[in-house]
């Protein structure tokens, strides 16, 4: 069902899961889908997720080492030198505990 389908995205793409999409299909006084055909859905929709964030990645990779060739930036094996930038801002997140996804070098 392609409307199954587009539901789960939306709620993977808002960062909510099975129990909001319960929770909305009541207040429409809709039916819901089985969990079970939930968690199926979620899973093929992170299989889609993850083949496109592969392809894109793989592009800008392509592009990066095509602007590498242009401006000479190449190591002596001829392997493009990407330049890579970091901003180094980590989030700090708490969930009555207390978590920092800082990384230490």
């Amino acid at each position: 069902c392609w409307v199954c389908l587009a539901i789960v995205a939306s709620a993977v793409h808002n960062g909510q899961g099975y129990s909001n999409i319960e929770q909305f299909s009541a207040s429409l006084d809709m039916p819901c889908m089985s969990n079970p055909t939930y968690q199926k859905l979620h899973k093929e929709v992170g299989e889609n997720m993850k083949c496109i964030a592969w392809d894109a990645n793989e592009e800008a990779a392509k592009e990066e080492a095509k602007i590498a060739y242009e401006n000479g930036d190449i190591s002596k094996d001829g392997i493009p030198m990407i330049s890579v930038v970091v901003d180094g801002a980590w989030s700090k997140r708490s969930y009555r505990s207390n978590y920092n996804a800082y990384l230490a070098w």
